[in-house]
């Protein structure tokens, strides 16, 4: 099944020239969503090398921040959240001292710190109100399935880069236990016991929670988590302009790849589950085939020429 990929930029393998490669590599992972219409997972993986230059810089950012605030008496912030920075809300909110170009300066700079560091962005979404009409009727059932198949996909992706590039690697996963939190650990759990994934969780050997107030990291997963939320939300609507922000990650040294599920994806994925049921051919009436575009893949640091 070939999903559509909407911005894969060409990266290079020297993203990695200050890296330790024997040490851990980690996946952060957070979801961004809207109730009635596109859900999304995203987040970067990296050495944790790389991992430990972000998050001193995320957090000396934090720290000018809080010391500007508390100069003129202003709350202080204690963790970046994409969606408030974006709205102007909660600790982001104008009358805490937040109006919406320090909200924008704000954002300009984490995502240089991504883009000065380099570790792989991978995004995996799609729209809710599409996979309700080949799910089976469920309270949360079709937030749930389009969630597992997000969460497979993304360690796809990884596990792509990671067979391709760093083979004798393991990944560690890290995701933010909030909200859909259940849903990962449920996916992690059915893939852990399906034969067909035997070589993501020879790879994958841990899957952890976190707290994204005192994980840094998970708070860099969340800027692009939300990102592409926006982008895969805004899809094919008239007029639609890529963020700033994604911009900016994209003209950096950052491989990201941003993908997501159409219907027709969804319609073979039932059609698929239905011949299993029934006993026939798994393939049997299914369109599209189920497989991960290698091409979209390049952009994960496994090409040299920006082409």
């Amino acid at each position: 099944m070939v999903r559509q990929i909407l911005f894969a930029p060409v990266g290079t393998i020297e993203l990695f020239p200050r890296v330790t490669h024997m040490k851990p590599w980690e996946l952060y992972l957070d979801e961004s969503y809207n109730d009635d219409r596109t859900l999304c997972i995203g987040g970067f993986l990296g050495p944790r090398d790389m991992w430990d230059e972000i998050v001193k810089a995320w957090q000396e950012r934090l720290d000018y921040e809080n010391r500007r605030s508390s100069k003129k008496g202003f709350q202080l912030i204690r963790r970046y959240h994409a969606t408030d920075v974006e709205s102007g809300n909660k600790e982001f909110a104008i009358k805490k001292g937040w109006p919406r170009d320090r909200r924008k300066l704000l954002n300009r700079r984490m995502c240089e710190i991504i883009g000065q560091t380099g570790p792989c962005g991978i995004v995996v979404g799609g729209r809710i109100d599409e996979i309700e009409k080949h799910t089976d009727k469920g309270s949360d059932n079709a937030k749930e399935t389009l969630y597992d198949i997000c969460f497979r996909m993304a360690l796809t992706d990884a596990e792509q880069v990671m067979r391709l590039r760093f083979p004798d690697r393991k990944v560690r996963i890290v995701y933010d236990d909030s909200n859909y939190g259940k849903y990962l650990r449920r996916a992690f759990e059915r893939m852990k016991t399906d034969p067909g994934a035997a070589s993501m969780c020879e790879l994958f050997a841990e899957c952890v929670p976190g707290d994204s107030v005192t994980s840094l990291e998970l708070q860099v997963a969340d800027l692009l988590a939300y990102e592409g939320f926006k982008l895969l939300n805004d899809a094919g609507r008239s007029g639609n302009e890529m963020r700033a922000a994604l911009r900016k990650l994209l003209g950096s040294k950052t491989p990201i790849q941003i993908t997501r599920f159409t219907d027709q994806n969804f319609k073979d994925l039932r059609q698929m589950i239905d011949n299993i049921n029934a006993g026939l051919p798994t393939d049997q009436g299914v369109t599209s085939k189920l497989e991960v575009s290698v091409g979209a893949l390049e952009p994960m640091g496994l090409v040299i020429n920006n082409t």
